[in-house]
């Protein structure tokens, strides 16, 4: 699997991957142009559309409805080294998974890639050439 980022102007970039392309920026006060999302908020995204994925075919799977389901985060910036902590998701449904079906609920949306990586904090070899 690829993704290709390029520059597309000051601290814009591209990300391409397969047919698809999303511009990615910075804020203003961080010298950017603001026309995009921060790096840091599609990666916080893409957690939330994953556990949004892995819901959705739980619910679909057992006859719950879904439509109009929401999976809000939260996060906090630390420093030394410079990352994201304490991030929680909260999903909210139509109507309330049964109890009896809430364990399997859960374990159905962690099967979420996305979460799984960050939980097992990959590294990320950064080559230059």
């Amino acid at each position: 699997m690829e993704v290709e980022v390029k520059h597309a102007k000051g601290m814009q970039f591209v990300a391409k991957m397969r047919q698809h392309s999303v511009l990615m920026d910075i804020g203003r006060e961080e010298g950017g142009f603001d026309e995009g999302p921060r790096p840091t908020e599609m990666l916080i995204s893409c957690l939330g559309v994953c556990i949004g994925v892995y819901a959705g075919k739980y619910c679909q799977k057992h006859g719950l409805p879904f439509e109009g389901m929401s999976v809000k985060l939260s996060w906090k910036r630390e420093d030394s080294p410079t990352r994201l902590t304490d991030i929680v998701a909260k999903i909210s449904l139509p109507k309330p998974i049964p109890a009896d079906k809430m364990q399997a609920f859960l374990k159905q949306v962690e099967y979420c890639p996305v979460q799984n990586t960050l939980r097992s904090a990959p590294v990320a070899k950064i080559e230059v050439g």
